[in-house]
């Protein structure tokens, strides 16, 4: 493999581990705030990509639906183990955990938006050969972070368990309608497959990362 492919993969897949990782390290982070060391004990918390790494949603998954040129690409990290038991209150403690991962990636987005920008303003005025060129290196990974970091935020808020966002939903609405909504999680998966290709998904999630690209390309 080529260097300048191995760098273009390396755009991509660097940003994408960084903000998989702090995303599920935010969930047990927050969860051991909360009481409950069970990700912490299990070696979680960990920057080790290896550690979080899922065959099935991160490996199998994903491949089969570039073998089946799919519009989408979809996976994830193992997820994180929490034991709500160790909560005050295990359905709220539940969703605050849940919450924690798509604001870590809320927080990266801002800030390679902001690290982006501010690199972009020092090309403009700062006359620096050498700095030019590494910047022009530099650029495309806040480019990819502030991309990924927006799609995984907007994923994983959809109000489908198991997504966080299914997490939050349920700890907001009242017990009795939590308890039936949480019957859903068993066929979450199926769910989530039908709404990704529906055109539901494309209205949700298209728009908002046409305003993003454009934002940052």
């Amino acid at each position: 493999m080529s260097l300048n492919k191995i760098y273009e993969l390396s755009i991509f897949l660097i940003p994408l581990l960084i903000s998989v990782i702090l995303h599920e390290i935010a969930h047990g982070f927050v969860a051991l705030k909360l009481g409950d060391n069970t990700a912490k004990r299990l070696g979680r918390l960990s920057l080790n990509p290896i550690v979080h790494i899922d065959l099935y949603m991160t490996i199998l998954f994903p491949l089969m639906l570039i073998l089946v040129h799919s519009p989408f690409i979809i996976g994830g990290a193992k997820p994180v183990p929490i034991n709500p038991m160790y909560f005050k209150s295990p359905r709220k403690g539940m969703g605050i955990v849940a919450l924690a991962g798509p604001l870590v990636n809320l927080f990266l987005a801002i800030i390679s938006y902001i690290l982006l920008k501010i690199i972009v303003v020092l090309n403009m005025f700062w006359d620096y050969y050498l700095f030019e060129i590494v910047s022009s290196f530099i650029i495309p990974y806040f480019q990819t972070a502030v991309v990924i970091n927006v799609i995984l935020m907007v994923f994983n808020l959809i109000p489908i368990l198991p997504l966080d966002g299914g997490r939050v939903v349920n700890a907001l609405l009242p017990r009795k309608f939590a308890f039936y909504y949480s019957k859903t999680e068993k066929y979450g998966f199926i769910i989530l497959l039908l709404f990704v290709f529906s055109n539901c998904f494309s209205k949700i999630i298209l728009p908002i990362m046409h305003f993003v690209l454009k934002l940052v390309f």
